[in-house]
């Protein structure tokens, strides 16, 4: 090779390595114009042009430094690493594996490769990927967190558990670990130890946003005090916002053909409780005044993906996107009205919010509380959720309530021919009270009332399910909860995971009464109970994720399912359970049809609502811009 050109690739190299993208560029293709066939030249301006936002240009050049140096590990790691960074993960993978061939005692490798599959989704493979990598470097405290969080993924969550705990022992100023432990803690239900390892690990490395939103949705579960959570929320939004000043949208001129641009972006357009929900709204817009975009930010697209696809006029796969990249996308798709479906969720876009790409933007549906964010106009609720008056204080959004449920349910295809069946104490059995809400929700303020019911009804017994649950320490912590009050474990049955959602559904007769969590209320487990022919009791507090349940059983008619404080919730569920099947039955029979004819389900209704809620909205907006 000639001397001037390898000069030229050391500080191309060295130039790209400082963050001096320009020099390397320019040092890079000089050695190429010297000698166009250089492995190095090539592959390095391939990477250096990739890291200036030229994706096109980069692959034709990584592709060439493959194909004149095949044996080349090094390549074939940095070109996957690459990929993987345009979410190309299909591709990337093709590399790792080439990689692996190459250097089977190569740790990096699989790790790499363990970080490719588990962006595919092929989690298990992803694992069994990490523990080679562990066992070619025992001593990698890296890789175990990446091992963790596949782990997690899955819902192994003790195995997780185990894996975290080894790495603060090895090194205790793992902040972002003890973030993650928190998160582990919580999902088996010990909310109080999670908040308390989340928020030690955040307190020493603040810049971890998704941290932060672990903390934001937990606190949920455990307190009903509007200011206190509005404050968490504003600390976050701080830092959101922070990260969204480098972000530069430019706005296109709209293309004037009168209809409003309506975008929908989420993580959850597939098999998941928000497809309940949206999908309706979807179906029934006017197209003749709305047309109707949706971002779908999901890795997997399943059969609710493509179904959800067909109801939207432009449907946008986002995955592979950046937060400049989707934020400059919603901007040339000239939006007028985006809503948010995630909040402060796993896989949100809060950093896009922040940097306002459409004229008018709202939060809606996935979460239970305020973005807390500036650029985000609107939050959609009711008026039993969130008070007029008195919700105010604690949204920095404008609360529009065009509906009295800020929902519009839709059952699943499956539900709709499943019958009805009595519950356990018309069969002759215990009467039985259950809850199939997430483990996270069982605060130790609901598991305490559960006990007293129990306790003030010691025939009945009590049946819950929850991916959550499925372990043995989470079961543990919820039988020592009913334990330390006298509690006997075998009147606690816990299910297993259903092979089916409609397994799933059909499990509901093995309760009488459904019982809410709180404060933390059900939204998708009320609705399906109740679709199900199941009563729930619920337990209104001061927040709206305390008061869903409220919303929903008020909707219905069925307030007397609705207690003002602790004591009468009590006091409810032994009156229900000692008040005698048959009228008990009664209910049961009628509860379907009273939902299918509830505002909850009117759906047209419920979308024009909201249609006429958000022009009013656009439309002060473009007056106060004039």
């Amino acid at each position: 090779m000639d001397r001037l050109v390898v000069t030229l690739v050391s500080s191309g190299m060295a130039a790209h390595q400082s963050g001096d993208l320009l020099t390397a560029e320019r040092d890079l293709r000089r050695a190429l114009e010297l000698q166009p066939d250089e492995p190095n030249a090539m592959h390095f301006l391939g990477i250096t042009i990739f890291a200036q936002n030229r994706p096109d240009e980069a692959w034709p050049l990584l592709d060439r430094s493959i194909r004149a140096a095949p044996g080349a590990v090094h390549f074939r790691m940095n070109y996957a690493r690459v990929l993987r960074a345009a979410r190309a993960y299909d591709k990337a993978l093709i590399q790792v594996q080439h990689a692996v061939q190459l250097a089977p005692r190569d740790a990096g490798c699989y790790r790499l490769m363990g970080s490719i599959l588990h962006h595919l989704e092929r989690t298990d493979e992803a694992v069994a990927a990490y523990q080679s990598a562990i066992a070619l470097a025992p001593n990698s405290l890296d890789i175990r967190e990446d091992l963790a969080a596949a782990l997690t993924h899955l819902g192994r969550l003790d195995e997780a558990l185990a894996v975290l705990q080894e790495i603060l022992q090895r090194d205790a100023n793992r902040h972002r670990v003890r973030v993650h432990l928190g998160g582990v803690l919580i999902a088996l239900g010990r909310i109080d130890d999670g908040l308390r390892s989340a928020r030690d690990g955040l307190a020493k490395e603040p810049a971890n946003p998704m941290g932060h939103a672990t903390v934001l949705l937990a606190s949920h579960y455990v307190t009903d005090d509007p200011a206190a959570l509005f404050a968490e929320h504003r600390k976050i939004a701080r830092i959101i916002e922070e990260q969204a000043r480098s972000i530069a949208v430019k706005r296109p001129a709209k293309p004037a053909n009168g209809r409003v641009r309506i975008a929908y972006l989420s993580p959850d357009f597939r098999n998941h409780a928000v497809a309940h929900f949206i999908e309706p709204i979807l179906r029934h817009h006017d197209r003749t005044r709305f047309e109707v975009y949706a971002y779908a930010d999901v890795l997997r697209p399943d059969a609710v993906t493509e179904r959800i696809a067909a109801s939207v006029d432009v449907w946008r796969p986002v995955y592979h996107l950046s937060h400049p990249a989707l934020a400059q996308q919603i901007a040339d798709d000239a939006i007028d009205i985006l809503i948010d479906l995630a909040g402060h969720t796993a896989g949100n876009r809060a950093v896009v919010l922040a940097a306002k790409p459409a004229r008018l933007q709202a939060t809606y549906l996935g979460y239970p509380n305020t973005t807390a964010l500036s650029a985000v106009d609107l939050r959609i609720t009711d008026a039993l959720t969130d008070p007029p008056g008195t919700a105010e204080a604690y949204n920095t959004e404008r609360l529009i309530r065009p509906s009295p449920c800020f929902v519009a349910y839709q059952p699943a295809p499956e539900a709709q021919s499943l019958p009805v069946s009595e519950g356990p104490a018309s069969r002759g059995e215990p009467f039985t009270f259950g809850s199939f809400n997430n483990i996270a929700k069982l605060s130790p303020l609901t598991l305490n009332l559960w006990a007293d019911i129990l306790a003030a009804a010691p025939q009945t017994r009590l049946v819950l399910k929850s991916s959550g649950a499925a372990g043995p320490s989470a079961r543990q912590h919820v039988l020592q909860a009913f334990g330390d009050r006298s509690i006997a474990a075998d009147r606690i049955t816990f299910l297993e995971r259903m092979a089916s959602h409609a397994d799933h559904l059909q499990a509901y007769r093995l309760m009488d009464l459904a019982l809410d969590t709180y404060p933390y209320n059900g939204t998708t487990t009320t609705l399906e109970a109740l679709w199900m022919g199941v009563p729930v009791l619920t337990l209104a507090g001061s927040t709206h994720a305390s008061r869903v349940g409220k919303s929903l059983l008020t909707n219905l008619g069925l307030e007397s399912f609705v207690a003002p404080n602790r004591a009468a919730y009590v006091a409810r569920a032994i009156s229900v359970a000692t008040g005698g099947a048959a009228e008990l039955n009664v209910l049961r029979s009628g509860l379907r049809s009273r939902l299918r004819h509830s505002t909850i389900m009117d759906h047209r209704g419920f979308v024009r609502r909201l249609e006429s809620a958000l022009l009013d909205n656009l439309q002060a907006t473009a007056a106060g811009n004039k």
